[in-house]
């Protein structure tokens, strides 16, 4: 997996699988200083050369396409595949919306504990509850105020129809 900058303030990356798309945007999500666009493209790419000017396919051209619609619709996460019904897209990007829209209601300590535990999951909830000097239980009501099982849920099956293509 190789990311790099394109044009402006623009990168672009590849990815073999989709398995961790979803991580790799809340990466830079996470640590980008300003809110970001995220196109995604489901399909060939076709890389020529070492400049990543000389990259496209199909996989370029729908990313692009999703980009623009972000940009349009104040959407953060948006996917376009090679589906010609839309079912496919219309699944993955509702449970993105879902994602988006359930986040976007958090307070500043639910995002500030969601983001520890991202990057922490393999931590108790006494060990995050430790770290910000909070108990166990207060942790489990933070995460079940935010809707984590729901955001959770939703990530899994995006990225599980994502995987199936």
């Amino acid at each position: 997996m190789r990311f790099r900058f394109t044009v402006g303030d623009e990168f672009q990356g590849v990815l073999n699988t989709p398995d961790k798309l979803y991580d790799i945007y809340l990466y830079i999500k996470t640590h980008a200083p300003v809110d970001i666009y995220c196109g995604i493209g489901i399909g060939e790419a076709e890389i020529s050369g070492n400049k990543p000017i000389n990259t496209r396919g199909s996989a370029f051209y729908r990313a692009r396409e999703a980009l623009n619609f972000c940009k349009k619709n104040k959407r953060s996460i948006y996917l376009r595949s090679a589906d010609t019904k839309n079912m496919f897209d219309k699944l993955v990007n509702t449970l993105l919306y879902v994602i988006e829209t359930l986040e976007n209601g958090w307070t500043n300590r639910q995002r500030d504990i969601i983001t520890y535990y991202r990057l922490h999951s393999d931590y108790t909830y006494e060990r995050i509850g430790k770290h910000f000097g909070i108990s166990r239980q207060s942790v489990y009501q933070i995460l079940k105020s935010a809707n984590w099982q729901i955001i959770t849920e939703a990530k899994h099956s995006s990225m599980s129809y994502c995987i199936n293509l």
